[in-house]
């Protein structure tokens, strides 16, 4: 990497002094023509600045080094700006100079360098100050610093390398000045000059000595104008649009070897493009995008440069001077709308000379100056003058200079026509490629060139010429004649020649023979003499490259090159530059070059081959041959040796390595490929055959085994070497026991798991061995220090096959167990035992009622209750069926056994009172006397009777004075009820309401009509329910008594009459009486004369009703009559929101049935039915069927069974029968008949 940085930092050097650089160009140039008098300098400004743009390609260079680093093109801005114009005493001249500073950055790019390896950005931070003389731009002193950095795009580099490559100063001296342009320039103006440069340096790098780069040499550069125009080459031109009319200047050093060219613009008061090319490889373009002039109006920075706001224009009394002659110089000083600025102190300076002067500008703002032109010759001789000097007019105060060329002649003339050879140049094409030729470097050629010349024609007089011929002879004898209109005063006209140099012309030398005015017709001309001029051409042969090598030569030793047998055969020097094929990748153009002054050199190549060698053979006149040829590379055979332990334990790591390569025959890293035949898998590898210097493995199969590694190089020759070794078998290996608790990993704390009895988790450990012994691994688990029944676990057994072990687990007890596992491989082989340790704590049971009756409830209802307790212990369940009551004396009154089990049937005790809250408690223990209980209220209510008459909906018809009976034994109420229920009749035809008592009713009606007779019935706690039937009676048939007439009826009316007489007695005697002993139903008649037996059994669903009249009646219709009235107390409909209402019982038939009760399971109370409905069917008190308690499988005491749901015949005196009822007529009593049998009618 030194060698690279070191040519870059000798190329930066040459790239940041554009004004003062050492230039090696080889360059196309365009073709050049006729011009008139040239341009003179233009004063700069405080503030001037230019901007160009920077390209330096540093990639032949890299690649000329023989390094493997790289560099992209460095790209960036230079700029130049006039800071300040000071007086300098320069070599004991007071010497007026201008102060410029330059500035640039330029950067490689974030990927386009490397260094060492790693990719990142060259970056250079350039900054300088140059001293420039003002009266003819020679530069005086160049200063700069210059500051390389590498930035990597991982600053990792930068920790073990230092990335500051070099900070540095460099300061360069010139004497005298070095002039790169010779004012006024002119197309084909021809200049040279001799001076010293001295160097030094100071400043650090870590990458070479900074004081190398001293020097102090003398050096000799000629200039010449070769073309005029728009900046342009190899197509490109620059991004500034207003240098039209610029000059370009060509630069050669003493042995003709181009240095550099320059496009120096008028427009903008300095150059526009300056390029270097170096033959080494590299190639820097400063090409000019903006130029802001100071004090200026009008300015387009990338176009136009405006007008000064304020200007001292100097002009001369002659266009050329004499010798020691005085002429007038007249300096204006003048605005940009052209108004004088008077007034002002100027000075004038003729620094050569040494002259001063002062003036003050008039009204006109002119002041004029005589100057003595002095006999110094310049610094830099020219063809067209014997001298050049710049004078200087300036106001100190404001700092604005005027200048202007003084031309010196030897002797002015009028006019003088000259054929300046010196000044002419050649284009020679060769091989579709141009170059320019000036006469220092000589007008070389060979056979089949084509060139071009450039002939000049100059008037060194001060009188422009007359049209007048120039004849032109040819190496072949003929001869060209040009017509010349005129030749302006120390101006120059150019004749451009074509000639195609013979392809079998000898070596020689040709010469082209310039005539000026051949025909004589400017007769004024002061010097005939110097009218004729010859251009010889050098026609010579290229040069012969012979060289000779080394025969059999293996690889990585040196092959032996000798081409001192290269001539040239025109005579003269050669000089050869040998470039070896290079096969790294990092090469950029592939090759590596060696500069070779005496045609002699070595190399050697890594790998076999035949390898391409350029060698380029350079003679005396530039010419260049370029011989290739091949150097052959011998390969040799690969040794090497494979090393590596002889046993390891089954899944342990072994290496084996290929170490003494002594064939190293490629640029690779593996110079010799190997190939692996392993009987196991290599780490990185896929397969057991690979190609590497290492394998790395971790056999899990035990036994003897083999490796093998077969070395091929690069023209296939094999070596192949062998290595045994032992894999024995590994004990296995087992990591902690980890608790998960439903997919959640469990930590321990204080050293143990925490858990609740009967609480389920899994259990993990992972043991670990060999390949070939994992699948066949047992984990074998203890659960608990204690005997087997201190756990359950799903698997059937405490040993799991393969590494990886998970079983479930619970432990029923509380306390500490231990859990230990451990892994036993099939060579029984056993692992480390893992313990653990879990502490149980006890769980109290928790009870859920599983059914609970809902309120209220029937006096007589029979309701299933019960509960179940989650828990995993041996469980004991009780009832407290009072929670007022402490039963077990124990002082706690919701904890009595008053009932055990989880389930029992409940009914009503006659000790318990209707509507109030009855507490019921559900306990439960587990076998750490863990208890829990629930409690719920159970409130029983009276249930109304239901009042119905049999066949009430279908009514009855009778004949007046029909005895007949209606029954009640249809109604209903609860069986502890029904037994004491009061029966009361309303007869219509008999005053009062209670006309008739009991369930049976016998009566009959003494007239024709509709009668409704009312039932009432009222239970033992005073609830009351009604029914009533429509009775229609018919009016009898008038017959005689007994089917009779005559004497025989006359006796029924008698008969009649009698009773009406005996009713009425007895009415008026029973006053005050009841109705029911006004009806014969008490005293006085003794007991009722009405049938009193048993009440007729209901009929039986599907059975006929019985039938009246020889009528069979319907089943009646029940109207509505009674509304349900809510039993349940205040308070209860508000506290007990679950509560249902208490609904009426629906049957369908007479039979008795209680009716349901229950609780409605969410929201409000339903509205309850307002009137008893029958239904088709008979119904059954249906009883709620609970969900039976279900304890663990653990628990010895289970609950009862759960009841089934009640029926019909489940109740109190099973199902009733149904009476059968027959029509009967009304039967009188003994002392009714008695009476009439005592009548004789």
């Amino acid at each position: 990497m030194r060698q690279i940085l070191v040519a870059i930092f000798i190329v930066l050097s040459m790239m940041l002094m554009p004004w003062q650089g050492e230039y090696f160009v080889d360059e196309e140039t365009s073709k050049s023509y006729s011009s008139a008098i040239g341009e003179d300098l233009d004063a700069w400004r405080i503030g001037d600045r230019w901007v160009y743009e920077t390209l330096f390609d540093v990639q032949q260079l890299i690649a000329n080094s023989g390094t493997d680093a790289s560099l992209n093109t460095l790209t960036g801005d230079t700029q130049v700006e006039v800071t300040d114009i000071a007086d300098l005493n320069y070599n004991g001249t007071q010497t007026l100079v201008y102060i410029v500073e330059v500035s640039g950055s330029f950067t490689s790019g974030s990927n386009g360098a490397t260094l060492q390896g790693a990719t990142g950005s060259l970056d250079v931070q350039y900054t300088g100050t140059d001293i420039i003389r003002a009266r003819d731009l020679a530069v005086i002193q160049t200063s700069f610093r210059l500051e390389v950095d590498f930035n990597p795009n991982i600053g990792l580099i930068c920790w073990v390398t230092n990335c500051e490559l070099a900070d540095i100063t460099i300061t360069t001296e010139y004497q005298p000045g070095k002039e790169k342009r010779d004012f006024p320039i002119r197309s084909g103006d021809f200049w040279y000059q001799n001076h010293w440069s001295d160097t030094t340096v100071d400043g650090e790098s870590d990458y070479f000595d900074v004081s190398t780069f001293g020097s102090s040499e003398e050096a000799n550069s000629s200039w010449q104008v070769v073309d005029t125009g728009t900046p342009l080459e190899d197509g490109t031109s620059i991004q500034y649009a207003g240098c039209g009319n610029s000059y370009k200047i060509t630069e050669v050093n003493i042995t003709g070897q181009n240095q550099g060219m320059e496009w120096f613009c008028p427009a903008v008061r300095s150059y526009a493009w300056s390029r270097v090319v170096n033959e080494a490889g590299f190639q820097i373009d400063w090409l000019l995008k903006e130029y802001y002039p100071a004090a200026s109006d009008n300015v387009a920075a990338s176009s136009d440069p405006g007008v000064r706001q304020e200007s001292i224009e100097v002009s001369l009394e002659f266009i050329a001077a004499p010798l020691d002659y005085e002429q007038d110089a007249t300096a204006t000083y003048q605005s940009s709308t052209g108004t004088g600025v008077p007034g002002s102190n100027l000075y004038m300076r003729y620094e050569t000379a040494g002259s001063t002067s002062t003036q003050v500008t008039d009204n006109a703002g002119v002041a004029t100056f005589a100057v003595d032109t002095s006999s110094e010759t310049d610094d830099t001789p020219s063809t067209s003058d014997y001298a050049s000097r710049g004078l200087i007019i300036w106001d100190p105060v404001t700092k604005i200079i005027g200048v202007a060329t003084i031309v010196m002649q030897v002797e002015i003339v009028g006019l003088d026509l000259v054929a300046q050879m010196s000044s002419a140049f050649m284009e020679r094409t060769r091989d579709g490629q141009t170059q320019t030729f000036t006469s220092a470097q000589g007008y070389n050629v060979i056979p089949g060139d084509s060139v071009s010349l450039s002939i000049p024609v100059q008037n060194n007089g001060i009188a422009d010429s007359p049209a007048f011929d120039v004849t032109i002879t040819y190496p072949d004898a003929s001869v060209i004649q040009e017509r010349i209109p005129t030749v302006e005063a120390l101006g120059e006209e150019r004749i451009i020649v074509e000639w195609s140099i013979p392809v079998d012309m000898a070596i020689s030398q040709q010469n082209f023979v310039v005539n000026v005015d051949s025909s004589n017709e400017a007769t004024q001309d002061a010097d005939l003499t110097n009218n004729q001029g010859t251009i010889s051409l050098n026609v010579g042969r290229l040069p012969e490259p012979a060289v000779q090598q080394t025969d059999g030569v293996y690889t990585f030793e040196p092959i032996f090159y000798d081409a001192t047998g290269s001539i040239d055969p025109d005579g003269g020097n050669v000089t050869c530059v040998f470039s070896f094929e290079n096969a790294s990748e990092d090469s950029v153009s592939g090759f590596d070059t060696v500069v070779s002054t005496d045609c002699m050199a070595e190399w050697n190549w890594s790998n076999d081959g035949d390898w391409q060698v350029q060698l380029y053979v350079t003679d005396d006149e530039s010419d260049e041959v370029l011989h290739e040829f091949t150097s052959e590379v011998l390969n040799r055979a690969p040794e090497f040796e494979i090393n590596g332990v002889d046993a390891i334990y089954a899944g342990d790591q072994i290496s084996f390595s290929i170490d003494n390569i002594t064939d190293i025959d490629t640029e690779s890293i593996t110079p010799v490929t190997f190939s692996w035949t392993s009987p196991f898998m290599c780490d990185g590898q896929v397969t057991t055959n690979f190609a590497g210097l290492q394998c790395e493995m971790e056999p899990q199969e035990e036994g003897v085994f083999q490796i093998s590694v077969i070395g091929t190089d690069d023209d296939g020759a094999t070596t192949e070497r062998n290595a045994s070794f032992e894999v024995v078998n590994k004990a296995p290996t087992i990591e902690p026991i980890e608790m998960w608790v439903d997919g959640v990993y469990l930590e321990q704390l204080d050293g143990m798991w925490h858990l609740d009895e009967y609480q389920t988790v899994t259990l993990k450990v992972q043991g670990s061995d060999t390949l070939f012994d994992l699948d066949s691994l047992q984990v074998s688990w203890s659960l608990s220090e204690e005997n087997e029944t201190s756990y359950s676990t799903d698997t059937p057994t405490l040993s799991t096959l393969g590494g990886e072990s998970e079983i479930e687990a619970s432990w029923h007890t509380s306390g500490q167990h231990q859990i230990t596992a451990k892994v036993i491989d099939d060579n029984g082989a056993t692992s480390e035992i893992v313990y653990g340790t879990v502490n149980i704590s006890n769980i109290a049971p928790d009870i859920t009622l599983t059914n609970v009756p809902g309120l209220p409830i029937g006096e007589d209802e029979i309701v299933t209750i019960s509960f179940e307790a989650d828990d995993g212990d041996v469980l004991m369940y009780c009832w407290d069926l009072d929670a007022t009551f402490d039963s077990n004396e124990d002082g706690v009154f919701d904890n009595d056994c008053d009932r055990e089990g989880a389930q029992f049937d409940f009914i009503r005790s006659l000790s318990t009172p209707l509507g109030q809250p009855l507490v019921i408690t559900a306990n439960v223990w587990d076998d750490d006397m863990a208890r829990d209980n629930q409690s719920f209220d159970i409130i029983i209510v009276n249930q109304p009777p239901r009042a119905i008459i049999t066949d009430a909906q279908l009514g009855l018809t009778v004949t007046q004075n029909e005895l007949f009976s209606i029954s009640a034994a249809n109604s209903i109420d609860t069986e502890s009820d029904r037994p004491g229920l009061r029966f009361t009749w309303d007869n219509p035809s008999i005053p009062g309401t209670e006309d008739g008592m009991g369930e049976e009713y016998q009566l009959s009606f003494d007239r024709p009509g509709t009668y409704t007779v009312i039932l009432t019935v009222s239970d033992d706690d005073g609830e009351v329910d009604t029914d009533e039937i429509r009775i229609t009676v018919t009016e009898t048939i008038e017959q005689g008594i007994f089917g009779t007439s005559g004497t025989t009826e006359m006796a029924a009316y008698g008969l009649i009459g009698f009773i009406v007489i005996l009713l009425g007695i007895l009415l008026f005697s029973r006053r005050g009486s009841s109705d029911e002993e006004i009806l014969g139903l008490g005293s006085g008649f003794g007991e009722s004369t009405f049938s009193s037996g048993p009440p007729p059994a209901s009929p039986v669903q599907g059975q006929t009703a019985p039938s009246y009249m020889g009528q069979t009646a319907q089943q009646p219709v029940y109207p509505q009559q009674n509304a349900y009235q809510n039993p349940y107390p205040a308070q209860y409909q508000q506290t007990q929101p679950q509560a249902q209402q208490y609904q009426q019982s629906q049957v369908a038939s007479p039979s008795y049935a209680p009716t349901q009760m229950g609780y409605q399971q969410a929201g409000a109370m339903t509205t309850p039915q307002t009137s008893y409905q029958p239904q088709a069917t008979q119904t059954a008190w249906p009883s709620a069927t609970p969900q039976a308690a279900t304890p663990s499988a653990q628990t010895p005491y289970p609950p009862q069974p759960a009841d089934s749901g009640l029926s019909l015949s489940q109740l109190p005196g099973g199902t009733p029968t149904t009476p059968q009822i027959t029509n009967q007529s009304p039967v009188a009593s003994n002392d009714l008949n008695d009476l009439l049998d005592g009548l004789d009618l």
